[in-house]
């Protein structure tokens, strides 16, 4: 009866999410005491950080409360982001492939605690230890595998297209070393995560992307969702955005975030609408219009060992996440599952805070007072930059970090990703002078010596190079893209 009821609702739901569209990009289900907060706090950020589009849908209690696109799909044709637009979703793949994954465990088809290698026997590292991998280590992020080491080992630039490229990808880790014993410990591995789209084809008979739309998007009618970037229809696309470093605005970014290698960790398409759909099916013990995607139970075994999501409470409250950042993009996905709210975020601008606005959304759903939207520094720091320098702009930021800290966001991910674009971009001596005074403020942080290492090699100071990459290295010793490096720069200093 419950279900039956379930399913009624969901038929009503579905004819007015259709009916009750109009130009402005809102679609209303339901009146809600706190829209007009909603917006104009979503509006405060829009103007703060000045993005080139992002789309928020918020649901309560199964009603659509607040769904609207702003800004624009692509800088240069200025179309409209809506409801309907398409973002890359990035890393909220994941949550996505831990679903796909659980269901072949109740299929019988896979088993958590079984070892990798026993479904792909070609599966190979440099490391003895990588027999003991399980499904279950790679899902939660315990198999000891790293992460990418820099942003090139996606090779967006030279992207995969082929159903092979899954195979092909596991059987390229076979020069990789384990950073720890599997089980020991969690450590977030995207590597590790694409090797699931290859076991997905090889249990199934199905390639990756085909088993998702059969299995979650068709029976949930994410009609314009997909992992395969050539099925995104173009009227809906939107184009991702990164800074400029040399005329310091947003820009088109020339790369764009696909290479089916890496389909399991970040190629997932998706929008607002759809996400919505899906938070219906998440928050219903699986079900959507009578069809279930997954067992009520193994949800809860998803959200409590952190299989594909990050779980935890929120002055509280359970709460669920799963977030996405890629070039150009990044998205937020939360689900309070004993409150029956969701929260989604995605942007086309990389700095766009997609986690700050949808927590601050959060708090106003929970009748608790939103945190004060303070400006982000590294808008001032553009700023600064743009009127009178780098030496300028560095004795500012310096100035309001040891004096002014409370009244500024301090976005760190966002200067940071200014300084490896500056690198990117081949501005080396903007890149040089942020990630110098980054190590000033933060001693400790090794990465920092990598991209130093990169912007002064790009630059031909040797030197000054091999030093960084050799501290780096001190911490990360089997890094294989910085020894690569090393060995290059000693080459050519021994010529």
């Amino acid at each position: 009866m419950k279900n039956l009821f379930t399913y009624f609702i969901l038929i009503i739901f579905i004819a007015t999410f259709c009916v009750r569209q109009d130009d402005s990009n809102e679609i209303m289900i339901v009146d809600n005491p706190h829209y007009e907060t909603l917006d104009s706090l979503i509006h405060v950020y829009d103007e703060k950080y000045e993005p080139t589009g992002f789309a928020i849908g918020i649901l309560e209690d199964g009603n659509l409360i607040y769904a609207k696109g702003f800004g624009s799909r692509n800088i240069f044709t200025k179309a409209p982001i809506s409801i309907n637009s398409v973002f890359h979703m990035a890393s909220i793949s994941k949550s996505f492939v831990s679903v796909a994954i659980m269901q072949l465990v109740e299929k019988n088809k896979l088993e958590l605690d079984r070892p990798i290698v026993s479904y792909l026997p070609y599966f190979k590292l440099d490391d003895e230890r990588y027999k003991k991998i399980t499904v279950r280590h790679i899902i939660s992020h315990k198999s000891g595998i790293p992460d990418v080491e820099d942003e090139e080992d996606y090779d967006w630039e030279n992207p995969q297209y082929d159903s092979l490229a899954a195979e092909r990808f596991v059987r390229s880790l076979s020069n990789r070393k384990l950073l720890f014993n599997p089980g020991e410990k969690r450590r977030y591995s995207n590597l590790a995560y694409d090797i699931l789209a290859d076991l997905i084809l090889k249990v199934t008979g199905l390639a990756f992307e085909t088993y998702m739309e059969e299995n979650i998007f068709k029976p949930v009618e994410m009609n314009n969702t997909t992992f395969l970037k050539k099925k995104v229809t173009q009227e809906l696309a939107t184009s991702p955005h990164i800074f400029d470093t040399r005329n310091l605005n947003n820009m088109v970014s020339s790369i764009y975030p696909y290479n089916r290698s890496h389909a399991a960790s970040s190629t997932l398409h998706s929008n607002i609408l759809d996400m919505v759909k899906y938070s219906l099916a998440t928050l219903n013990n699986g079900y959507y219009k009578g069809y279930q995607i997954l067992d009520s139970l193994t949800y809860e075994k998803i959200w409590s060992e952190g299989l594909g999501w990050s779980s935890g409470k929120f002055k509280g409250h359970k709460i669920v996440i799963s977030s996405g950042n890629d070039i150009g993009f990044n998205s937020y996905f939360i689900v309070l599952p004993e409150d029956s709210l969701t929260v989604i975020a995605m942007s086309n601008c990389e700095h766009f805070p997609c986690s700050d606005v949808s927590m601050n959304i959060v708090n106003v759903l929970l009748g608790l007072k939103p945190d004060e939207v303070k400006p982000p520094v590294s808008q001032i720091f553009k700023k600064t930059l743009l009127e009178k320098g780098i030496g300028e702009a560095i004795k500012q930021f310096v100035y309001l970090k040891e004096n002014e800290e409370i009244r500024y966001k301090f976005d760190w991910d966002n200067l940071w990703y200014f300084g490896w674009r500056a690198i990117q971009q081949g501005n080396n001596d903007l890149a040089i002078e942020i990630f110098k005074m980054w190590l000033n403020l933060f001693p400790n942080g090794d990465y920092s010596y990598y991209t130093l290492g990169k912007a002064y090699m790009q630059k031909g100071e040797k030197e000054l190079a091999i030093q960084n990459f050799d501290k780096f290295l001190e911490d990360n010793p089997h890094n294989i893209r910085a020894r690569q490096y090393l060995k290059k720069l000693e080459m050519a200093n021994n010529k």
